[in-house]
């Protein structure tokens, strides 16, 4: 059988392809910009270009704990990094390039420019054993590496579309298990 899980919902199909869905809640997810992460001279993979096992594997600065249920910051998605942290780590100056110039004064952004980490755990019920489960994303903006219990089963460069990755192989049916997407902008 197919299962899928859908950013953020679980969706698998059952004997003659019925579909079930089992939502994943849009609140309770954490939000944590990785600072020190290093990301400028990262190869970039279009659709085809790669198989997941092929790609290099990116862990949070400070390894996977980084990511515990009390770091970074409580958010509800949809959301951006510049939701909760707008000029944290600084500004840059658009003097010269920006339309509203002569009214923002002065002209600051507080665009994120990084790494950040977005991750939730889940419930994923027992009878997900032995099914194929996939995890559909809405979509991110930018550069998406999407983990589930530390293992890479996604990637995307294409902004702020959907895809899906194929996690049967990083699911724990009947335990928690924990999505996490590293995003870079």
């Amino acid at each position: 059988m197919l299962k899928v899980i859908a950013l953020f919902s679980l969706i698998w199909f059952g004997t003659g392809g019925a579909q079930h869905l089992l939502p994943i809640d849009d609140h309770g997810w954490r939000l944590w910009p990785d600072t020190a992460a290093v990301w400028q001279n990262d190869p970039l993979f279009l659709p085809g270009e790669y198989t997941i096992e092929t790609l290099p594997v990116n862990p949070p600065t400070g390894g996977w704990d980084s990511l515990s249920p009390s770091a970074g910051v409580e958010i509800s998605l949809p959301a951006t990094v510049e939701q909760y942290f707008w000029g944290k780590f600084g500004f840059a100056d658009y003097r010269g390039e920006y339309y509203f110039e002569n009214s923002d004064n002065p002209v600051k952004n507080g665009n994120y420019k990084g790494v950040s980490w977005w991750w939730k755990t889940i419930d994923v019920p027992a009878d997900f054993t032995g099914e194929k489960i996939f995890l559909c994303l809405r979509g991110a903006r930018q550069r998406a590496e999407v983990f589930i219990n530390q293992k890479l089963v996604g990637y995307t460069i294409i902004a702020e579309t959907s895809f899906r990755c194929d996690v049967t192989d990083a699911i724990r049916p009947g335990r928690p298990n924990t999505i996490a997407v590293r995003i870079t902008n």
